[in-house]
């Protein structure tokens, strides 16, 4: 009807192979379906062993990669996206040739950021009541928090503003302060006083640009507009390992933030911040394992679809073996598809999401 028998691209002997190639297939299928049909139990159970046994393979290949690399836990962690791996090779370029102590403790290093922004369009975050805010938001984590063993690193907009030069005769130079002998009582600053270090931030990152020792806390464009909407604060801390979680808590009290069902403590409106007075904050934090707590009520949720699937397989086999073998049969998918992922074909990159496959299956 369409002229294929006429055209240069199907000729007709051609159409005459597929067909062939069609039939052998239809001829193949046949037989198979004939075999199922007559020795049903042997072939089911062939299968399942064979899905077993391949599983089996594909979690031997697991324990050995466990036991082989040293960064196998490192998804867990979040740890596997190219930026925290950039920040570790940064880390390790730094220290090269350094003579590291070890430390005999027991304690982790853990990190918290501070993400600000004014909240009001172009506004700035340096203005006298956001500053005393930001004050006392960090003051929660500072100041008698019983988690944190040892304060190591402390990088704040703060510094600039409410520090002390360790040499009198910089203080005059903001990047020169620290919080070091601060008491944190975060009293509300002079108007003169902010405009001050937003003049000196300002002539340095005109003069220095992305040089400037102020640029990690200002805008891109605040050598053109003197006004930053948004600043950020880095600690770094010592904390017991069973404590590490407990370190937020002041902050997320302060905050009104806490965990739900399917919902993160760390979870932010539309733009990810959440408010505090007249600005807006984000928190990350490396002490809290976000992927194992959330995790749960996922997982509470994926045992709801097993059951549903179950129980339309059932409804349509009318059988609850058959029902069982087949959410086994999709489950045992992610071993399998793992063992020619990584097992055949050396793909070592592996991240959570990848076990969301999972849910694809069960839909299909």
């Amino acid at each position: 009807f369409f002229g294929l028998h006429q055209s240069p691209l199907f000729p007709t002997n051609r159409l005459g192979v597929v067909q062939s190639d069609m039939k052998t297939v239809d001829r193949l299928t046949d037989q198979v379906a004939k075999h199922f049909v007559r020795w049903t139990c042997t072939c089911w159970l062939s299968c399942l062993l064979l899905i077993f046994l391949m599983a089996g393979l594909a979690a031997g290949l697991g324990f050995l990669t466990i036991m082989t690399r040293d960064d196998v836990w490192m998804v867990l962690d979040g740890e596997m996206t190219q930026h925290r791996r950039a920040f570790l090779a940064a880390g390790e370029e730094a220290t090269a040739g350094q003579v590291v102590e070890e430390d005999e403790t027991d304690l982790e290093t853990e990190r918290v950021f501070f993400f600000y922004k004014s909240g009001m369009g172009t506004e700035s975050v340096f203005t006298q009541d956001r500053l005393k805010n930001i004050c006392e938001l960090e003051r929660t984590i500072v100041v008698n928090n019983t988690n944190i063993e040892e304060l190591s690193q402390t990088v704040s907009v703060l510094a600039l503003f409410y520090g002390t030069a360790s040499n009198p005769a910089l203080q005059s130079i903001p990047a020169a302060r620290s919080l070091s002998s601060y008491d944190w009582s975060c009293e509300e600053l002079t108007q003169s006083a902010v405009d001050e270090v937003v003049n000196a931030m300002h002539t340095d990152m005109v003069e220095k640009g992305a040089g400037s020792l102020y640029a990690r806390f200002v805008d891109p464009s605040f050598p053109e507009t003197k006004v930053s909407v948004y600043s950020q604060t880095y600690l770094q801390f010592k904390v017991k390992p069973d404590k590490a979680e407990g370190v937020m808590n002041p902050v997320f009290e302060k905050l009104g933030l806490s965990y739900g069902f399917l919902k993160s403590a760390f979870q932010g409106e539309e733009d990810r911040f959440v408010p505090s007075g007249n600005m807006r904050v984000r928190l990350s934090y490396t002490g809290i394992n976000e992927i194992q707590k959330m995790a749960t009520p996922d997982f509470m949720l994926s045992f709801i679809s097993v059951i549903l699937v179950f129980g339309v397989a059932y409804i349509h086999t009318k059988s609850s073996i058959m029902a069982a073998a087949a959410m086994f049969m999709m489950i045992m998918t992610l071993p399998i598809a793992a063992l020619f992922y990584q097992g055949v074909f050396r793909i070592l990159y592996f991240e959570f999401l990848h076990i969301l496959v999972i849910y694809l299956v069960l839909g299909i």
